[in-house]
């Protein structure tokens, strides 16, 4: 029975390397396509994020503008309304990347720069245990 499983051993170590690599591949890639899709600063508070997100300036831009129109035109009110849905919708974009960091990225990375590499390195060690105890079997 032992033998049989140093045997079966190396197929199941190709198996493991053919179905990590392309896991890390994976997670490393879509990992950094997500952070690209961010606009907020990675990692940043919530009120500094919603600070820099251009929904953010468009509404400080907004509130401006409207502030120095008639309160009753219809531009002014227009403006008003547009700065409290960018400005809400820039809340809610912030809340959501920061979600998207911790829930999503977060684990990715762990599984792309920690988890993946500790099983390729056991893999390769696992490999080396088994050539030193076929090469003494033989002997």
């Amino acid at each position: 029975r032992t033998q049989e499983a140093t045997e079966l051993l190396p197929e199941d170590l190709l198996q493991i390397e053919q179905r990590i690599e392309p896991a890390k591949r994976a997670a490393h890639s879509v990992s950094k396509r997500l952070q690209a899709c961010l606009q907020g600063q990675c990692g940043s508070e919530m009120d500094k994020r919603v600070k820099k997100l251009p929904l953010m300036a468009l509404s400080t831009t907004m509130a401006e503008s409207f502030k120095e129109l008639d309160t009753e035109s219809s531009l002014g009110k227009a403006l008003e309304m547009g700065c409290c849905i960018q400005s809400s919708l820039a809340k809610i974009l912030a809340e959501f990347e920061i979600t998207l960091e911790h829930d999503v990225l977060q684990p990715l990375n762990k599984l792309s720069e920690e988890e993946l590499p500790i099983i390729l390195k056991r893999k390769k060690t696992l490999q080396k245990l088994i050539s030193d105890w076929n090469t003494i079997k033989s002997r």
